[in-house]
């Protein structure tokens, strides 16, 4: 068998049942051998409100040797109000800073908001101030494609949206059952250009589900569905892509499992299924 050719990372949403703050994310990803983590800026943000040091909180995941790579955030960057839209921007910049202050150098960028019928050419251009934010406070943004909303279901949207951004290097995150969702396929991956992807999200869902009736609760642990994963991998790999495969599922109940015994077992159903 060929080496593990990609770095293990856990979403912080696959943690959800068990309300841990920040620092305790960080300490079951380390305890289950993860070497990166995606947290969530509301986790972040309450961890600050409750008095707890954005440096401190850095020192932490460098003291445990899990990378904090991406943060998962939700700001209004190409809204079609002009208005929500310069308040997102503030925001993103807000969240942007609070990153780079624990030493996390990307952000996810949704299509959150009003966005349906923005047009590819507006879209790009809000892509590229966002992105200027994002030098300005040393943080890349992520293109984040949403197979259940907004103006990014496609691999096809989002390369489109990128290229009238005229942002040079800028890259996406790809997340199966998005794919799905969106009624694309894993094979649409083979139009991303190589070293386009930022981070690749993992998961699995049931093909028994209707596209049009999947949620993020339909997310299961990588080889506990039916998705071609393998496909998915492939495509992954030919972009040249060896960063992090971050689990991101939604489920709700883990039937008396704990907090580290459910990371463990994710982690291994990512070398399993990849």
């Amino acid at each position: 068998m060929s080496p593990f050719p990609f770095r293990t990372a856990m979403n912080a949403s696959t943690l959800r049942p068990f309300a841990l703050d920040a620092p305790a994310q960080l300490r079951t990803c380390a305890a289950a051998g993860f070497q990166g983590a995606e947290l969530w800026l509301r986790d972040i943000r309450a961890f600050r409100e409750a008095g707890g040091s954005l440096a401190d909180l850095g020192k932490l995941a460098g003291d445990l040797g899990v990378e904090v790579f991406d943060g998962i955030a939700f700001f209004e960057w190409e809204d079609a109000d002009p208005a929500v839209r310069a308040a997102g921007i503030e925001k993103a910049r807000e969240e942007m800073g609070m990153l780079a202050a624990i030493g996390c150098r990307a952000v996810a960028a949704p299509p959150w908001g009003d966005t349906e019928n923005v047009t590819v050419e507006a879209a790009g251009e809000r892509f590229a101030r966002l992105w200027t934010v994002g030098r300005e406070a040393g943080v890349e943004p992520y293109l984040e494609m949403w197979g259940h909303r907004g103006n990014i279901r496609t691999v096809g949207a989002a390369m489109a949206i990128l290229e009238h951004s005229d942002v040079r290097g800028a890259k996406v995150l790809v997340d199966p059952i998005h794919i799905h969702k969106g009624g694309g396929s894993f094979a649409d991956l083979a139009v991303l250009p190589r070293g386009s992807i930022g981070v690749a999200h993992v998961n699995d869902f049931s093909l028994a589900i209707d596209r049009a009736k999947l949620t993020d609760k339909d997310r299961r642990f990588p080889g506990d569905g039916e998705a071609d994963l393998a496909l998915f991998r492939d495509m992954v790999l030919r972009t040249g892509y060896r960063g992090y495969l971050s689990l991101e599922v939604f489920i709700e109940d883990y039937g008396g499992l704990t907090a580290e015994e459910v990371a463990r077992r994710g982690l291994e159903s990512i070398r399993k299924g990849f």
